[in-house]
């Protein structure tokens, strides 16, 4: 039975990732892809331009194998093997994509709250 609910929510899963991106968006779902050190170190800074709600500060960003997490916000950002970055918000433990990608992450950050 719980290998059948596991079987459902990774099938979901991977539905939700291709309606935002397709081929690449999947590959985004398991796999880790690095980005250039630059096309990270850009994406901090265009992350830190963006202001979350009420807050004044920008959000704290933790770095983990091509992927940019919003620390306390259930949100990530991850790489895609396309060059853009593929937004996704954490749901009961499990990450789901949450929007369409964008090559500039504040973009692909403000698509998690334009799609949700």
């Amino acid at each position: 039975m719980a290998v059948r609910a596991r079987r459902r929510t990774r099938l979901a899963r991977a539905a939700v990732a291709w309606r935002h991106g397709g081929e690449a968006a999947l590959a985004t779902l398991d796999g880790a892809h690095m980005p250039s050190p630059e096309a990270e170190a850009a994406a901090c800074h265009q992350l830190r331009t963006v202001r979350l709600s009420e807050r004044s500060a920008p959000p704290r960003i933790r770095r983990t194998r091509g992927r940019l997490q919003l620390t306390g916000e259930g949100i990530e950002l991850r790489w895609g093997p396309d060059e853009r970055w593929y937004p996704y918000r954490k749901d009961r433990g499990q990450w789901w994509a949450a929007g369409p990608p964008a090559h500039d992450a504040a973009e692909a950050l403000r698509g998690t709250f334009a799609a949700g």
